[in-house]
C-alpha cells in the first residue's frame, strides 16, 4: 500500500490468507492472516496472527475483536483493484524449489 491508497472492507468469515485491517495500539495494520490461536481457556474469540507481505516476521497475536474487516479491494488513483486472498508467489517458489531439488537428486553422481 502507498500513502493515499484507500481500502474497501467487507464483513464475513476470516480465513488464513485474507488481508485484514487490525486496530493495533496507536495505529492500524493492513496485513495478511497467517494463523488463528485459541484463547488459553479455550473460549472464543481467540486471537489472529498476521504478517505483512513484505516482512519475514509475524506480528504479535491480536484479539479477533480488533479486526475491523477483511480487505477486498484497494483503490489508487481512482482505480479499484481486488486483493487476492492467497499469495500465489510463495506456492510457486516452493514448487520450483522442490522441482530443482528432485532434478538435482536425479543427476547426482553415485
Amino acid at each position: 500500500l502507498r500513502p493515499g491508497d484507500r481500502v474497501l472492507l467487507a464483513d464475513g468469515p476470516l480465513r488464513v490468507g485474507a488481508v485484514v485491517v487490525v486496530a493495533a495500539p496507536q495505529r492500524l495494520l493492513v496485513h495478511r492472516v497467517v494463523a488463528f490461536v485459541a484463547a488459553r481457556d479455550g473460549s472464543e474469540p481467540g486471537f489472529v496472527i498476521t504478517r505483512g507481505d513484505g516482512v519475514r516476521h509475524c506480528d504479535a497475536p491480536s484479539p479477533l475483536a480488533s479486526v475491523l474487516g477483511r480487505v477486498v479491494a484497494v483503490e489508487r488513483n481512482g482505480r479499484r483493484r481486488p486483493v487476492p486472498e492467497r499469495l500465489r508467489a510463495p506456492r510457486l517458489l516452493v514448487h520450483m524449489a522442490v522441482r530443482w531439488q528432485q532434478k538435482q537428486q536425479r543427476h547426482r553422481w553415485k
